[in-house]
């Protein structure tokens, strides 16, 4: 919901001495970090740390259903026990078609300058947003978020962006907590930097408006969280990663070919499992 980083290379850390095993769902990971895409565990090298690894079809890909990396053990436990799975009609032909074209684009590497464009429009945001720091999310990826107190504001604030053309929703209780309520942005490769401007400027005026102060500096430097910092330091070890992103709707997240990830430096097997929603690949609004 936040749009933050889970700091994996600390809870790696703690597995062996509890004996646990971790399950990573790398849903808004997977395209925005790692090689060809392949997500957080990936882009922090801790492929042969991690038990399982979910990437869903069902943002980026436009898709439904979902590749479960892991070990072969793990794939013939689920085709064995897993209900869900064992009782589910199978997916469509015409949904098969659709992941399959999206994995064409990403081994092709024809969707990283999207990727980058995204990356890019998120810097930009960050940079140039003035709202108050402890109301914007600690996030560094494509999802943003400000926070405000009460249903009535994240409403009056969204209701003035949609009015604009801008798709941003609000997210309020009980969905989140008591004062925790906020306006979501999810950016994509389809948004200009003039419509990132745009978004800044109704959001201060509407600041503005109602009495909330806004800095005089913006503290993006200092906004960054200790897990965006492994983040960055795992790129600069990983220079070689392509970051690869298909756009859907609102979201920025693809996944690599099965194929692929059966030639992962983690031994794993890719099984598809079903998904409860899919996300429309045609939005009734066009921008944020």
């Amino acid at each position: 919901m936040d749009g933050d980083i889970a700091p994996l290379k600390e809870i790696v850390d703690l597995l062996d001495a509890y004996g646990a095993h971790l399950i990573v769902d790398e849903a808004h990971a997977t395209g925005v970090f790692g090689q060809n895409g392949r997500g957080l565990v990936n882009e922090m090298g801790l492929e042969n740390r991690v038990f399982a690894r979910l990437h869903t079809f069902s943002k980026a890909l436009a898709s439904n259903g979902a590749a479960l990396v892991g070990p072969k053990i793990l794939k013939e436990y689920l085709i064995n026990y897993a209900r869900p799975l064992i009782y589910s009609t199978f997916t469509s032909f015409n949904n098969l078609a659709s992941v399959k074209s999206a994995y064409e684009m990403l081994i092709a590497g024809e969707t990283t300058e999207l990727v980058e464009k995204v990356h890019g429009l998120i810097h930009y945001f960050r940079s140039n947003i003035n709202v108050p720091d402890h109301m914007l999310l600690p996030s560094t990826s494509p999802i943003q978020g400000i926070v405000m107190d009460g249903n009535a504001k994240v409403n009056a604030l969204s209701q003035r962006l949609i009015q604009a053309g801008l798709n941003v929703k609000p997210i309020r209780f009980p969905t989140v907590p008591k004062g925790k309520e906020r306006v979501r942005i999810c950016l994509h490769s389809h948004n200009t930097q003039e419509q990132v401007q745009q978004l800044i400027e109704i959001v201060q005026t509407w600041f503005r408006e109602n009495g909330i102060e806004l800095l005089e500096n913006n503290l993006y430097n200092s906004n960054s969280s200790n897990s965006t910092e492994s983040i960055q330091d795992s790129r600069a070890s990983h220079s070689n990663a392509t970051k690869v992103s298909v756009p859907v709707t609102l979201q920025v997240v693809p996944i690599e070919d099965v194929a692929e990830v059966s030639r992962s430096s983690t031994p794993a097997s890719a099984l598809s499992v079903s998904a409860l929603s899919a996300i429309s690949q045609q939005p009734t609004r066009a921008k944020l």
